[in-house]
């Protein structure tokens, strides 16, 4: 194993609590910085949970964000273990009822990087990697010329008749 720091600079700067103003509209507008994100009434909260003007079903989990770090929240929105569509029966009276606890320890949400997270720990390994394994770095980077022509591989056009 070889310990890898070079991205913890960069999640500094992305951290759990991050927000910046082109985050996705649902996130600015719906997660609320002094925790008033969900609907504070128990009854209306099991059925409407966002205090916010969105359904719970607009929330992007791959869109991009300030934030690299996945929150239990993104998990429970990627998941939509919000119990809509249910017969009712199964829907919640309010939010602490049981039913909630269940999809809560089917569906909950770990904690862990979004996809730019994770992009940004693999180009921090990446250099540490090529090292253990021998390999030289690259020459360039990033390439920036066009791509060749692909060579036309289709048979030439047979012509039409005057029908």
């Amino acid at each position: 194993m070889t310990f890898v720091e070079a991205h913890q600079q960069a999640f500094a700067l992305h951290g759990a609590c991050a927000r910046a103003a082109d985050d996705p509209a649902f996130d600015r507008e719906c997660f609320s910085g002094k925790g008033e994100t969900f609907e504070s009434s128990l009854t209306k909260g099991a059925t409407e949970p966002m205090a916010c003007a969105y359904p719970a079903s607009e929330f992007r989990p791959y869109a991009s964000r300030a934030r690299w770090i996945r929150t239990a929240n993104d998990s429970y929105f990627t998941a939509m273990t919000y119990p809509e569509g249910l017969p009712a029966v199964l829907q919640p009276s309010d939010l602490h009822d049981a039913i909630w606890g269940i999809f809560a320890a089917v569906y909950g949400g770990a904690v862990h990087p979004t996809a730019e997270g994770h992009a940004a720990m693999a180009d921090a390994a990446l250099p540490a990697a090529r090292e253990v394994l021998g390999l030289p770095a690259p020459s360039a980077l990033v390439r920036n010329e066009p791509l060749p022509a692909l060579p036309n591989l289709l048979p030439p056009r047979l012509p039409t008749s005057g029908r």
